[in-house]
């Protein structure tokens, strides 16, 4: 009789440890793209970051980590990099981690497309998470915005010579080769109403996105505010979907109550070296190719 029992509470905690392993859960806190320069060679290199975090910490883990990176071309994709990593073990009550992917060469304009596996064997989790990030065709020109009042400056006092005037050359192309046929139109309306079928491919955006830094002094009619080193990003998006990821990656960039990206829509109405059939052109970034122009 007392193996009997013996056995039931044995079979009892069993059952409680396998219930308690069941019930632990893990969710995604944040994830995240960066380019940044490489190490060594200086060159600029992009990278993908998820963060995880359990509900409870477990308490042990066991992580299976497999990353796979691909350049994306049309219908067809080449895998870059596939990175599976040891079996990492831990009884150290873990409770948040992150993973980072390798690193891959950031091409201007490539379309790279970035899949992660997680498993956890001791707690029986498996999560999947997939990135698609399109490099700029030209990698960041930084330039200074002022504003005094309500009137915007552009200060493009520190842009080297030959950015200031591949920017005043894109401002002569656009005025010249293309018809302005909307103004104060938000990014995705633009991909929705102005570039919604092939025929309107491939696009051309130029866009301003969130500032790196901000100063604000003074009251009244003298006050100031200045945000320092604005990024003009220029886009090639050969194809509809790309335009999806465009959109989701600028807007997943922008801070909490930063303004929508608005702007212009041109047509091209003559050959142009351009190349575009359909260009959005951000307002912010519409004054910093007027400015290169004037300057």
């Amino acid at each position: 009789m007392k193996h009997a029992i013996s056995i039931a509470i044995a079979w009892i905690l069993l059952a409680g440890l396998v219930c308690s392993a069941a019930e632990i859960a893990w969710t995604e806190t944040e994830a995240s793209h960066s380019v940044t320069s490489h190490p060594k060679t200086g060159e600029p290199i992009l990278t993908f970051t998820v963060w995880m975090e359990y509900d409870e910490a477990p308490r042990c883990i066991a992580l299976r980590t497999e990353w796979t990176i691909s350049a994306i071309g049309g219908t067809s994709e080449e895998i870059l990099v596939t990175d599976v990593r040891p079996l990492r073990r831990s009884c150290a009550g873990i409770k948040k981690f992150f993973s980072l992917s390798p690193a891959v060469e950031a091409i201007p304009g490539e379309h790279y497309h970035a899949t992660l596996l997680l498993e956890d064997e001791e707690n029986e989790l498996v999560y999947t998470r997939s990135f698609d990030y399109i490099m700029p065709d030209e990698l960041p020109a930084g330039s200074r915005f002022e504003k005094s009042g309500e009137t915007p400056t552009v200060d493009l006092g520190g842009v080297p010579e030959g950015v200031l005037g591949r920017l005043a050359e894109y401002f002569d192309v656009l005025s010249a080769d293309y018809k302005e046929v909307a103004t104060g139109v938000s990014l995705a309306d633009f991909f929705s109403s102005y570039a919604a079928s092939k025929a309107d491919f491939p696009v051309f955006i130029f866009v301003v996105p969130v500032s790196e830094a901000s100063l604000t002094a003074g009251e009244g009619d003298t006050s100031f505010t200045g945000q320092i080193n604005r990024l003009l990003l220029f886009f090639t998006v050969p194809f509809l979907n790309a335009g999806n990821v465009v959109v989701q990656q600028l807007e997943s960039d922008e801070e909490e109550g930063e303004a929508e990206i608005v702007g212009r829509v041109f047509v091209r109405k003559n050959d142009s070296s351009l190349g575009a059939v359909t260009v959005f052109v951000h307002e912010a970034a519409w004054e910093v190719l007027q400015a290169a122009h004037d300057q």
